[in-house]
């Protein structure tokens, strides 16, 4: 049988072929095919890479900071009032456990004979126990005094005698404390954006001065500056 020759050009590539018989020429073509597919291929794909790691242009940037800034304004406004309704539920549970250490300290009072005393202690009965374990009472219920209704929490421990009558502020947790006036005592939240509208209040008002009236204790909130 006849030899051929055959020279295939591909970009600056030259392949030269020379086969023998007919049968061994098309095996040698198909390879070839097969080769240069495999090149075209190839080529496509490092280009289709190329332009995905070109990385972001100036427009795909400014959209997604656009984008980041809609959800900023959406976002930090329901983060305010969050904020604003978490200070709000602390302020209420202070009050709470305000009005019950007063109920449970003057029902104990009673029970024990000295809700008609006119200064005594919780829980000893004692005018003057001394330590951080004593709270101060005024006819049975806390009295308006650092060491009285500012004492009545776990995690109080105020000395005896501390800052007794004296508007000095305090500091408890969250809050500020300070009596206002002889028969008020408050704790305002420190860090709202008007404490002082940001408050729990705790007034009382014993009767007569030999405690044969019938006192009255309030506990009152405030939340419009939380």
């Amino acid at each position: 049988m006849p030899s051929f020759k055959y020279q295939v050009e591909f970009g600056t590539t030259k392949v030269r072929l020379q086969t023998g018989t007919i049968f061994t020429r098309l095996i040698e073509l198909d390879t070839l095919d097969i080769h240069l597919e495999g090149i075209i291929k190839y080529s496509v794909f490092l280009n289709r890479s190329a332009r995905y790691n070109r990385g972001f242009t100036l427009i795909e940037l400014i959209v997604v900071i656009v984008i980041l800034a809609i959800l900023a304004a959406i976002a930090l406004p329901k983060f305010v009032d969050l904020s604003r309704d978490a200070r709000i539920g602390v302020v209420n549970a202070l009050a709470g456990a305000v009005k019950a250490a007063d109920s449970m300290i003057y029902g104990a009072a009673v029970v024990n004979g000295y809700s008609k005393v006119l200064a005594s202690s919780y829980p000893t009965g004692s005018a003057n126990p001394g330590g951080t374990g004593s709270i101060r009472l005024w006819c049975g219920h806390p009295d308006v005094q650092w060491d009285g209704i500012g004492n009545v929490f776990s995690d109080s421990n105020v000395a005896w005698g501390t800052n007794y009558n004296s508007t000095t502020p305090q500091t408890y947790q969250a809050f500020t404390f300070q009596i206002n006036a002889i028969n008020q005592a408050t704790w305002q939240y420190t860090t709202a954006p008007n404490p002082p509208t940001c408050v729990v209040t705790y007034s009382y008002f014993p009767g007569f001065a030999a405690c044969t009236g019938t006192g009255t204790v309030s506990v009152t909130v405030n939340t419009s500056g939380c």
